[in-house]
Formats: structure tokens, sequence, C-alpha cells
């Protein structure tokens, strides 16, 4: 009990007076740093002691958000002791009238927040007296400005593709930071669509997406303020049985943090598609050509583009929206005509166009195909159907015979 009294002695003694605060700013940017500085003085009748500087028997005296809540916008490092709401005191000593300084480290966290943080000195872990010390930082929208927005069409056909770049200024007063190039601790900026609404004119096989629809990647690796940052990926029109109008409306987000909105978009629209085709040669149908086993030729068939869809061959995307032949009959059928050393057979049962571009309609596409005899005599009927995008055009009879003979 005695113990007891000491302690509400020695608590009451020891006061503090608010001297001055200094804060490098109030307002701040997601994930943007700073600091800030409160001065108070001992006005009790005992010393206080920092952490680094604590003789035996001694407790240390710092700074404390009250109740030790969590603040957001403290930085947890060494001078706040790895935490969210304690701060070291300096000088290491802080006899009575002198005054003591904590300072510590801000980073505003990924979220529009305003908060007030009480901040009490405490003693051994004891709070002292709340003299309504209070700092109040607000995390607020990152700011930006477009400078230009380039689409090559907004009209593009069924599975045309479609490069667009923006331009835009960071007008905030904080580094901007790429997917590519992340300090410990922040977060990348991004070109988004508003509320993250998905676009089907993204070309997700673009790495630039990010395998999403809403989302575009940043270069370059840093954006200071006042530099540009430049926004590229590819559109595409999609291939579907009605037309498609969709209104692309984005703006800029930090750590998921949207800047505010300008009332930047552009409106994409595609007809509905058309996947008509004619079949034009070859150099087998309707004819039967003769190999021996395992001899190795070259064939080719040539169809016209009827439609309005364009047909992109494999060095277009990755040949993620490429033209094939599938075997069908069933479809997805392996040939035992498959070469495995052509890369023009992208599976033994799919075969892609050489690479000559984009077929528009009106234009013709050749497929040119390597041709392995399997060992096994007899007569061969190799039957095809367009795909692209993957979906099915109409089955047209189109054949490849082979007569394998000694």
């Amino acid at each position: 009990m005695v113990f007891q009294h000491l302690v509400w002695i020695y608590i009451f003694r020891c006061e503090s007076i608010f001297v001055k605060a200094y804060a490098s700013q109030q307002n701040y940017y997601p994930g943007q740093t700073g600091s800030v500085t409160i001065v108070i003085e001992n006005n009790g009748t005992n010393t206080w002691y920092s952490d680094s500087n604590l003789p035996p028997g001694q407790q240390p005296t710092r700074l404390a958000v009250n109740n030790y809540r969590n603040s957001e916008f403290i930085y947890p490092d060494a001078n706040s002791l790895n935490t969210q709401n304690q701060i070291l005191m300096t000088p290491s000593v802080v006899s009575p009238g002198q005054t003591a300084t904590f300072t510590f480290e801000v980073k505003a966290p990924y979220r529009l927040l305003s908060d007030t943080i009480n901040l009490v000195p405490i003693n051994g872990g004891i709070f002292l007296k709340n003299i309504g010390m209070n700092a109040t930082l607000t995390s607020n929208p990152p700011l930006w400005q477009l400078s230009s927005a380039y689409i090559g069409t907004q009209n593009p056909l069924p599975n045309q593709i479609t490069q667009a770049t923006f331009k835009v200024i960071n007008t905030s007063n904080n580094d901007w930071y790429s997917d590519s190039n992340l300090p410990p601790g922040q977060q990348p900026t991004r070109l988004a669509t508003i509320n993250y609404q998905k676009t089907i004119y993204a070309d997700t096989s673009d790495p630039n997406w990010l395998n999403t629809q809403n989302q575009i990647l940043m270069t370059p690796s840093v954006v200071s303020p006042g530099q540009t940052a430049t926004f590229s990926a590819q559109f595409i029109g999609p291939i579907s049985q009605s037309a498609v109008s969709s209104l692309f409306h984005f703006s800029i987000i930090v750590g998921g943090v949207f800047g505010k909105d300008l009332g930047s978009n552009f409106t994409l629209s595609t007809p509905s598609s058309n996947l008509g085709y004619s079949y034009v040669s070859s150099s087998s149908y309707p004819s039967i050509a003769t190999m021996s086993p395992r001899e190795k030729s070259m064939i080719f068939l040539s169809i016209k583009n009827n439609g309005n869809v364009v047909w992109n061959d494999g060095s277009i995307d990755n040949g993620n929206h490429s033209l094939r032949l599938m075997m069908n009959n069933p479809i997805y059928r392996n040939s035992l005509f498959y070469d495995s050393s052509s890369l023009l057979w992208v599976a033994p049962s799919q075969i892609q166009i050489p690479n000559n571009g984009a077929i528009y309609p009106g234009q013709i596409a050749t497929f040119q195909v390597p041709w392995t005899a399997p060992s096994i005599l007899g007569s061969y009927k190799e039957t095809f159907q367009p795909i692209i995008g993957g979906i099915l055009m109409e089955d047209k009879g189109m054949i490849f015979g082979t007569d394998v003979r000694n």
C-alpha cells in the first residue's frame, strides 16, 4: 500500500507543459512521408530519462497516443519503437524546467483518412496528465492532370487490336512508382477505370493490363512531381453476336486510392460479328496427295475473309487472338500428320497461319502446313474447320486427302 501511495505522488508531480509543435505538413497524399515534432517542458519535480540513458531503477519517458491507440500515420521505425503509438524522447536527460523533444515519422496510409492524434507523455508506461496535444493529419486523393490521350480507333472491328496511350502529369507533391520499381512500403501508381469497372475491350493478353480488365501499368519506373507518366495498353474489339459499345472512364490510382474524377473518358464501339469466309484453294482438296511413310511435305490451304472479323496471325499479340485451323470430326482431334518440329503446329490439333500480319475483310489467309505422313499405309482424309479467338467458324467440309504408299 505504501508503494502505491508513492507511485501516485510521483505521477502527480511529473506534469508537463506544451511548448510547441511542428509538422512538415498536415495534408498528405497516399504513401507520402513527413514528420511531426512535439516539444514539451518538464514542469514536475522529477528528471525524465530517455530509453537510451536509463539509470538503475528509473523508467523511460516517452510520448504516446492516448490509450495506446495505433495511428495509421505513424511510421513504425526505431524512433517509434516499431509501433504506431509511442515515440522516443530526446535528449537523453530532461531535468525539471527543461524541454523534451519527440519526433516521429509520418507515412500517409493508402486510403482517404483524417486522424486526430492525441499525444500524452508516459513514464514507465503510465500516462501523465493529458494536456490536449493533438496532431491532425489527413490523407487526400492523389492529384493528376491528363496531358494527352490517344487511341488508334474508337470503332475497332471485331478482333481488331488497337493501341491506346495516356500521358498524365503528376501534380501531387510525392513520387509515383510503377509495379516494376516499388521501394519498400510503397504501392504502385496505375491508370484504372472508375470504380474498377471492367471493360470488355481490354486485351488481357497484353501484360500492361496486369491480368485485369480495369488497370494499366505505368512507365517509367518513377514519376516525380511535375513529370509525366505514360500508360499504354492494347484494346481489342470483342467478337459478339450483337453490337457492343462501352465507355472507358478512367482516373489515376495510387495504392488503390483513386484520384479525383476529372471526367476523362472515351467510348468504344464495335459492330456485331460476321464470321463469314470462303474456300479459295489448297494443294490437296479436292484431289488426293500421295506420300511415302514418314515423308515430309508442305501443303497449303487458302481461305478468304468474307466477314468483318479481323484475322490475326501468330505474330500479333503472341497468337492469343489468331486465326487457326482446327481438326474436326471430332473437334480438337489430333492429326496423324502432326509435325512437332514446326511452330506452325500450335498443337497436334491446331495449325496457325505464317506471320504475315492481320488479314482484314476481303483479304486472303494462306495456311502453309508442314505435313509428315504416318508410318502406317492407307488413305487418310484430314478435315479442318477455322477457329478464331476460341470461336469456331462454319464447317465447310475442307479436307486434306493423303494416300500413304510405299
